[in-house]
């Protein structure tokens, strides 16, 4: 912005380009076509702070959604790591159930045998 009110300095000069009277301003060709450059310059600045602002909140959404992905895929681990804990913790569970229903069966395959006699 600092630039372009040089620019205009450098070829408008206020005091003498510019005419004020009671009801209205008097510009030279070069002073107004040079406020005309200002007005479209400030519209294409705002433009872009527009632009850039929506630019900022999709980047911060982007941020926001991966750090949600993020403590999904943590939440899912740990219930996966419980799971395989508790499957690990009940597979030696069956280990011992197993193994005294085969002392039952022999028990019981000994007691039926002393029954055949």
């Amino acid at each position: 912005m600092m630039a372009l009110s040089l620019n205009v300095n450098a070829s408008c000069n206020i005091k003498t380009d510019i005419v004020r009277k009671e009801n209205f301003v008097a510009y030279s060709y070069e002073c107004h076509k040079m406020v005309g450059k200002l007005i479209e310059d400030e519209k294409d600045r705002k433009e872009q702070v527009k632009k850039l602002n929506e630019s900022i909140k999709l980047k911060d959404l982007a941020i926001d959604l991966s750090d949600k992905r993020a403590e999904l895929w943590q939440d899912e681990a740990e219930n996966q790591y419980n799971i395989l804990k508790n499957h690990a913790k009940y597979r030696s569970y069956e280990k011992w159930i197993w193994f005294g229903g085969g002392v039952g069966l022999a028990v019981l395959s000994v007691w039926a045998a002393g029954q055949l006699r």
